[in-house]
């Protein structure tokens, strides 16, 4: 998820030059198709699970949807605490201890142990939060320009991120 994120965030797309730049919707493909990475091989995981317990698809699958659920109430919650930044890397970490948990019960120990160990890893990034570029032609990074102006308030809930300057 963070390698993903990353990835996209380094390509040189600006959605204010589509009208005019035909490679920026080159760009925008682009970044969808790393952004769906993910979702993609979660899908693929999901799809290996109902082949491997094809007589349980029902149950699989209920744990699927109570698993989204949950996971999107506890990220909308999360959210009244952490900015996007700072919580992508903790859910990527909640992904590799989920991924430690299914290694345990399938009884593969090197598999728990690398799951663990990576998890552990993305402590620190998750700390640091990913490092955001904010295009420079929305208004707070214009805003910040003004000598003298700085930020005053930050602000994080599930409906948007805030962040007020002073000029």
């Amino acid at each position: 998820m963070v390698l993903a994120y990353w990835l996209a965030g380094q390509l040189p797309f600006n959605p204010l030059e589509l009208l005019w730049d035909p490679w920026q919707w080159l760009w925008l493909a682009a970044t969808y198709l790393l952004l769906m990475l993910p979702f993609l091989l979660v899908a693929l995981l999901i799809c290996i699970s109902f082949k491997r317990y094809a007589g349980f698809i029902g149950a699989v699958y209920g744990a699927d949807l109570l698993g989204a659920g949950v996971g999107a109430l506890t990220v909308m919650g999360m959210l009244h605490w952490l900015f996007p930044e700072q919580l992508l890397p903790v859910l990527a970490s909640l992904a590799f201890v989920a991924a430690a948990l299914g290694a345990v019960v399938l009884q593969q120990r090197r598999a728990a142990w690398l799951s663990a160990t990576a998890s552990l890893g993305l402590l620190v990034p998750a700390l640091q939060g990913v490092p955001l570029d904010p295009n420079p032609f929305k208004p707070l990074q214009q805003q910040l320009q003004v000598m003298g102006s700085r930020v005053i308030a930050e602000r994080s809930s599930p409906f948007a991120s805030y962040r007020s300057s002073i000029a």
